[in-house]
């Protein structure tokens, strides 16, 4: 799953997702198993190192947060799709 792929997944989302949500939306055939969600996760921390995601809690689960994207992430979101980068469906 790409970072592009990411960013997407969260621009559709209205309050983030957690990392398995992530997962689960991606479509991905090996989307459950535990090295998929380890990449996911290692590419949302660093989108959310470079800016394009924030982490936030989540309310009902103590120890789940979820990833939103931020404008500087919707802007590289709208520059991938625009050069090509990432297919918009």
């Amino acid at each position: 799953m790409t970072r592009f792929e990411i960013l997407a997944l969260l621009h559709r989302a209205p309050f983030g997702l957690s990392v398995q949500e992530l997962a689960r939306n991606s479509c991905a055939p090996n989307w459950y198993t535990r090295a998929f969600r380890c990449a996911t996760r290692t590419q949302a921390n660093r989108l959310m190192k470079w800016g394009m995601v924030k982490k936030q809690r989540d309310r009902w689960r103590i120890f789940y947060g979820t990833y939103a994207i931020t404008e500087r992430g919707k802007e590289r979101l709208a520059w991938a799709i625009k050069t090509g980068k990432l297919n918009p469906h």
